[in-house]
């Protein structure tokens, strides 16, 4: 009896198949496809298979061809799993806990370039956990650079160089404890020759003005940048940002006083909360910095506001927020247009389908894969450049891309697997080669995507996530009594909501 009853179950268990969604169970899927292979090379037979192996026994190595990532039915990840012996079970993080010695011998280019400076990282890492920074997560813990140490390196870089710009950079030199010190040394030794100091990522409460004019004495009184982020105090809060406003305006003051004619200053839109009483504030606060110019310096006081859209990032406190939607960037950006105009105002911002395109190539995993090189076979390319980009190529490839389950295998049925060609796997799984013949038709390329196992999909499950990223970029929606269609799914949910 109790073995009819586990043949049963078993019986039961292999017919689901399809029907598990269905019936409201969160059955699991599992890819582990990799960008480095053929669509159908054989696991074990690939040529760098012994490298692979090799580079995973380091610590702090991830092989992601070693590893099957298992999904739930709603596209969430349920679990990765190591499918080869000489993959560890999980990948430890490294950390270098001294510094290694700055790069003294740069290129010296031939023609003026935009970075015509030289760089040196006098700390590695950041204490503000700002909530929306990856750098600031993925870096920790900080680690600084001995102030002998830097002023040695500019002085080899000044002879074998003859740079006129030395940049001390780290996520937020002010921080930096040896910062006044430093500076004042590489200015009483350098100061004659005109030697600019440049020194990005100042805070703009610990901000000293003694520092501000050690730094006047080597280049000229142009403009210092701040980034607030945000424009209230309630927002940056949130953010994880604490700088009162009235503590920018004082340094405001101090800068204008002093001579500087410019400051910039750049937020974000798409915070957590944020109502467009916040977006307003934005066009207010520079508004006051501006009047605080002219008083000071009357109409040379200029203020730069550059706009840019938050993309939560993943290892971040932001990392399940979602983006916010086009329509609601670009009512934001019009409005701040309308707000930030006139003199001593300049205004910029990004366009909001370059921050979709930065918000699904950044969070998607290795299922993006394959609408990656769909794109590139519908001309996308240089993506960065607005006059090239191609977002309706994004677009088509979202929806062109197979409705696709991809089966785990274990270690001995890929072993097993591994010996046999695509058509006797594929038989093997029970895949008629029509069904395969309509999955590539379905991905509009023709090419079956890149999977070791393959078996049929009823399509994909409609999430209301999902619904909702389809209607913002244009594609229909089943409704609510329509089954959804066989193809054409777009992972707006695992991508831009997860």
């Amino acid at each position: 009896m109790a073995e009819g009853k586990e043949g049963k179950r078993a019986e039961e268990q292999r017919g689901r198949g399809a029907e598990g969604q269905s019936t409201g169970q969160r059955s699991l899927v599992t890819d582990n496809r990799s960008l480095l292979t053929d669509h159908w090379s054989s696991f074990t037979e690939h040529p760098r298979l012994a490298l692979w192996q090799r580079l995973a026994q380091i610590r702090g190595v991830y092989v992601p061809h070693l590893y099957a990532v298992s999904y739930h039915g709603d596209g969430t990840v349920a679990q990765v799993e190591p499918i080869d012996d000489a993959a560890p079970p999980s990948v430890v993080k490294r950390i270098l806990p001294t510094m290694p010695e700055p790069t003294t011998n740069f290129i010296v280019p031939f023609v003026d370039t935009v970075h015509n400076r030289a760089a040196i990282e006098i700390q590695r890492g950041c204490t503000r956990g700002c909530r929306f920074c990856q750098a600031g997560m993925i870096f920790r813990p900080v680690r600084e650079r001995p102030v002998q140490e830097v002023l040695d390196a500019v002085d080899r870089i000044i002879e074998s160089t003859g740079f006129e710009e030395i940049g001390l950079l780290s996520l937020s030199s002010s921080d930096y404890s040896g910062v006044a010190e430093l500076v004042e040394a590489i200015m009483t030794k350098h100061g004659d020759k005109k030697l600019s100091v440049g020194l990005p990522s100042l805070r703009i409460e610990s901000f000293s003005v003694d520092l501000m004019e050690q730094l006047a004495r080597g280049r000229r009184r142009s403009g210092f940048t701040f980034a607030p982020e945000a424009a209230t105090d309630r927002l940056r809060d949130v953010i994880n940002k604490p700088i009162a406003t009235e503590d920018l305006l004082k340094t405001a003051d101090e800068v204008y006083s002093r001579g500087w004619t410019t400051i910039k200053l750049y937020f974000m839109i798409g915070h957590p909360t944020q109502t467009m009483e916040d977006v307003d504030a934005i066009a207010d606060l520079a508004q006051q910095v501006l009047a605080i110019g002219r008083r000071h310096i009357g109409g040379k006081a200029k203020v730069r506001i550059g706009v840019s859209t938050l993309v939560p990032k993943p290892h971040t406190p932001f990392q399940w927020v979602p983006v916010e939607d086009e329509a609601t960037l670009n009512a934001q950006i019009r409005h701040l247009q309308t707000r930030l105009r006139g003199r001593g105002l300049e205004f910029s911002w990004n366009d909001p389908q370059d921050t979709l395109v930065e918000a699904f190539l950044s969070r998607g995993d290795r299922r993006l894969s394959d609408v990656i090189e769909r794109a590139w076979q519908l001309g996308a390319k240089f993506d960065g450049w607005q006059d090239i980009r191609s977002y309706e190529a994004w677009m088509q490839a979202f929806a062109g891309a197979a409705s696709i389950r991809v089966v785990r295998p274990s270690r001995a049925q890929d072993r097993r697997g591994a010996a046999l060609g695509p058509r006797q796997r594929r038989r093997q799984q029970g895949v008629p080669d029509a069904g395969l013949h309509e999955l590539a038709q379905g991905r509009g390329g023709g090419r079956l995507p890149r999977a070791l196992l393959l078996v049929r999909h009823p399509g994909p499950v409609q999430t209301r996530p999902a619904q909702r990223a389809r209607r913002r970029v244009g594609l229909p929606g089943p409704g609510p009594r329509q089954a959804a269609p066989a193809g054409g799914y777009h992972p707006g949910s695992a991508l831009c909501q997860s």
